[in-house]
């Protein structure tokens, strides 16, 4: 039996113990958000002074990880999925980089997705296969960089489009699918839309994200097009969903 002066000292051992065990199998995660600030402009005509003129702040790209996780599929390959939440102005052409690092801070494994559009104040998935990934890290690095999005930039994305219909099921042999529409709400042609969806548990952590094109190569004005979507990491209905489309050539 402890005495009642040991007991203090034999309590602060285990709980320093059960830490360095907890430490010993958590991987860190460190993130590293790139925000982009739009230059001001050299030409830009300049108003009369004001007795208290208002700030008028730069548009800025404020990106942030949102909640992620990690599965391996069948064959054994290593897949982050996740979020990237904007807390500024909308970002086009968002890199998102995922890197492992062992206890000797090596990287042992790595991987990246291209976000074509993250509207302001909103969010987008992300879905990145980590090539030869180890059995186990110690940290997980994620890095995100983005331009701001301009609709009169080069290869600008086009954004007016609109899900409608989404259903979903599970499939004969596992997995989920969603089916819906895309309907072209402005004035160009869309090309290539892009339909991305992210799953939800009833916490509203993230569990899956899929990806895949309209079934149309074209969406006219007005029109729309049918869609499919897998979910390769579900073998029951998720809580929630969340669907995007975008398409990076319009005309």
């Amino acid at each position: 039996m402890y005495s009642k002066k040991t007991m203090p000292i034999v309590a602060f051992i285990t709980l320093l113990l059960i830490s360095l065990a907890c430490n010993a199998v958590s991987p860190r995660i460190t993130t590293e958000s790139i925000s982009t600030v739009a230059p001001s402009s050299a030409n830009e005509t300049q108003s009369p002074p004001q007795s208290n003129p208002t700030p008028i702040p730069n548009p800025v790209i404020d990106l942030q990880v949102g909640n992620y996780t990690n599965y391996r599929d069948i064959i054994d390959s290593l897949w982050f999925v996740g979020e990237i939440v904007n807390n500024g102005n909308a970002a086009q052409s968002v890199q998102v980089v995922i890197s492992l690092i062992d206890s000797n801070g090596s990287i042992v494994g790595t991987g990246s997705d291209t976000i074509t559009y993250v509207s302001g104040s909103g969010k987008a998935p992300f879905k990145i296969l980590v090539d030869n990934a180890p059995s186990e890290w110690a940290e997980v690095k994620i890095q995100i960089q983005g331009e701001l999005y301009s609709e009169n930039g080069l290869f600008a994305p086009y954004i007016d489009l609109q899900v409608d219909n989404v259903s979903g099921k599970v499939g004969d042999y596992g997995g989920y699918t969603l089916t819906g529409s895309v309907k072209n709400t402005g004035s160009k042609t869309a090309s290539l839309v892009y339909v991305s969806a992210v799953a939800y548990d009833t916490s509203g952590n993230v569990i899956d994200v899929g990806w895949t094109y309209a079934t149309l190569n074209e969406i006219a004005p007005n029109g729309d097009s049918p869609f499919s979507l897998d979910f390769s990491n579900l073998t029951s209905a998720p809580a929630s969903y969340e669907v995007f489309a975008v398409s990076s050539f319009a005309e």
